[in-house]
């Protein structure tokens, strides 16, 4: 909710609704720095819009949700922060036995 909240403040009012604090680690990275609120904007929003539809359809126990998990999950290893460790439990509990066989269920089922 928060990447996509930040990406429309800074869209909106060319500025970060979240200027620092943990969640905001990446934005010290120079070409963030350098780069204009308005164009962070959009990646922002969807990052976040992406990682809202993965969670839903994964719920849903959809299989293209799975993978959209895993390339967000993978995408945001090298975010460093808190980022890189939730990224790191995604992958622990989407890769697991337990959560895979779940997904093949909810398919069987549908």
């Amino acid at each position: 909710m928060w990447l996509t909240s930040d990406g429309l403040w800074a869209r909106l009012f060319g500025g970060y609704l979240f200027p620092a604090g943990w969640h905001s680690i990446w934005k010290a990275w120079p070409a963030v720095v350098a780069a204009d609120p308005h164009d962070v904007g959009w990646p922002l929003i969807v990052l976040g819009a992406s990682w809202s539809g993965a969670l839903i359809g994964m719920g849903m126990g959809r299989r293209w949700a799975f993978r959209a998990a895993l390339v967000l999950s993978l995408a945001a290893l090298p975010l460093l922060g808190l980022s890189t460790v939730l990224a790191v439990v995604v992958l622990a509990l989407i890769l697991a036995p337990a959560s895979r066989g779940w997904i093949r269920q909810r398919e069987v089922d549908a």
